[in-house]
């Protein structure tokens, strides 16, 4: 926990210096948070979106733990993997690996062991970048199957840049909801309906 506090310090800083500190939209959503379990859920647009959520939340949040594709196909993931960026994340427990090809079950395991013991866990629900501002891509049944094992609150956060001459993001923060059906189809229509309710609140 004491490497995340510390790397989100030098990330903030270095964001607040240059003027990229994400912009939060209903703060007081943030504040009633105390800690875990929490799935965290939000649209995915650029790399940086993790440092730009981490940059928001609550100290109580933390440690954070965001799933990622074990696989490295972006010039900037590739770039963080071969610095050992990425490594260290996961070593300092801020990553779970997924794997193409292992299936929802196999996938949602170690995210679900962890929001059971209390843990707050991040996922990008479309499991790839859409870089359309302001819209939301096909949603993968993971994060539906996530949060109905493990009975977690869900926090919707949606995610766009307003000005695209700066790289500085909103974030507009949902209310907590739960998904209570065993249908993953079913579940990820409302977390589709839960971000969508975001967006137009950013646009």
């Amino acid at each position: 926990m004491y490497l995340q506090t510390i790397l989100r310090y030098i990330i903030t800083r270095r964001l607040r210096r240059q003027n990229r500190i994400p912009q939060v939209v209903h703060p007081e959503r943030l504040k009633r948070l105390t800690g875990g379990p929490l799935l965290i859920v939000a649209n995915h647009i650029r790399a940086m979106d993790p440092f730009y959520i981490g940059a928001i939340l609550p100290f109580s949040l933390f440690p954070l733990r965001f799933l990622i594709a074990r696989w490295f196909h972006t010039p900037m993931l590739m770039f963080f993997a071969a610095t050992g960026i990425i490594p260290l994340l996961a070593n300092i427990g801020a990553l779970i690996t997924v794997q193409k090809g292992k299936g929802v079950e196999e996938n949602s395991r170690k995210p679900v062991e962890k929001l059971r013991a209390g843990k707050v866990v991040g996922i990008f629900p479309e499991g790839k970048r859409n870089p359309v501002n302001g819209e939301l891509g096909h949603l993968k049944f993971g994060a539906a199957a996530i949060a109905y094992k493990s009975h977690a609150p869900v926090l919707p956060l949606f995610i766009t840049f307003p000005d695209k001459t700066i790289e500085r993001a909103t974030i507009t923060v949902g209310e907590i909801f739960y998904v209570e059906t065993s249908d993953y189809e079913e579940g990820t229509a409302l977390i589709r309906k839960k971000l969508l309710e975001l967006a137009p609140q950013t646009k």
